[in-house]
């Protein structure tokens, strides 16, 4: 399975849409070095096309980094290690600053054999090897696209590595693996391997255009996240017409669960009393016609349906409390 974890939308200078997808790798526990923040306004550093050494040791002097800046790389560099001494990340920070080094601290998180682990994981993405020792600053470097750090997370795009033997072995694990807390690791760490993330360009001829395409291109990214979440159930107002079934004939609640169906069906003048609605039938109201909604791909997010008559019964729970509701007042046609 696919996740696209990050979708942001952006204007662009074209008259159409258009969506580019990464390869992303989001570790949510892994964190710059504080000094290291380069952007104080938003907290967060971005290195475009970084080397990226990973290391499964504390840097406690800069003789083990001086092979990295021997060898005048074309961008900046990202270490990843298990810990840093207060007086490298002191001399490396002077350094930067006065424009000599462009190195950026990350502390792995975890510790023992699974960080190890999660090293591999990462050395996978980026294209090398684990650095367990002295030997191999200088040549067992990876490449990424771009490196996006915050305070608590790093997210890698587009890494230079085949990440397909990882997985493979990742997998063989999962399906020998009998601890059901260690298989959702594995599955959790398959899943972020294989992880993307996507930019959706937004286009149109007017400001008013562009203004509308990305209210819908919102609502479709929403609506993806919450069914990823959630799942999804029938659309067509039909899931509430299935809820109302199991309350009594006088509920309050059954009449507001049946309003949907009506509203959307009496928009095309059609009336709910000519169709047998519900268990997945429904009207595509485009055509008219009685339909199977799960094959027509008339669905929606089943966390849609449940915030939706959560907030409909708080509000209407307030307003018993109150005993009063301000509302506006029609206006009569003379």
């Amino acid at each position: 399975m696919i996740i696209f974890q990050v979708v942001p939308l952006l204007i662009g200078n074209f008259f159409t849409g258009v969506l580019q997808s990464y390869n992303l790798f989001l570790v949510p526990a892994l964190a710059p070095v504080i000094y290291m923040i380069r952007d104080t306004a938003t907290m967060t550093t971005t290195l475009v096309s970084p080397y990226i050494l990973v290391a499964n040791k504390k840097i406690d002097n800069l003789e083990t980094l001086v092979p990295i800046v021997k060898a005048k790389l074309d961008g900046p560099v990202l270490v990843i290690a298990n810990d840093f001494s207060e007086v490298v990340v002191s001399l490396v920070t002077q350094y930067n600053v006065a424009g000599k080094t462009d190195i950026t601290f990350v502390k792995s998180p975890r510790f023992g054999e699974k960080r190890l682990e999660f090293l591999k994981d990462i050395a996978s993405v980026v294209g090398t090897n684990v650095v367990d020792g002295d030997v191999g600053f200088d040549t067992s470097l990876g490449r990424a696209g771009r490196v996006v750090l915050t305070r608590d997370s790093t997210t890698l795009y587009d890494g230079a590595g085949n990440t397909t033997k990882r997985k493979a072995e990742l997998q063989k694990r999962l399906e020998a693996e009998e601890n059901d807390f260690e298989k959702t690791e594995l599955q959790q760490r398959i899943a972020q391997i294989d992880g993307k993330a996507a930019t959706i360009y937004i286009g149109g001829y007017s400001e008013d255009e562009v203004a509308e395409k990305r209210y819908r291109a919102d609502d479709a990214v929403f609506a993806c996240k919450a069914a990823l979440r959630g799942g999804v159930v029938a659309g067509g107002a039909t899931t509430p017409l299935d809820l109302a079934k199991f309350l009594p004939g006088t509920a309050i609640l059954k009449k507001v669960l049946q309003k949907p169906a009506e509203i959307l069906l009496g928009n095309v003048d059609l009336s709910v009393n000519d169709f047998e609605l519900g268990n997945g039938k429904g009207v595509d109201v485009t055509t008219g016609k009685k339909v199977d909604l799960f094959k027509e791909g008339i669905i929606e997010p089943a966390e849609t349906i449940e915030t939706a008559i959560k907030s409909a019964v708080s509000i209407a729970g307030t307003a018993i409390t109150m005993k009063v509701l301000v509302v506006e007042e029609e206006e009569k046609d003379d």
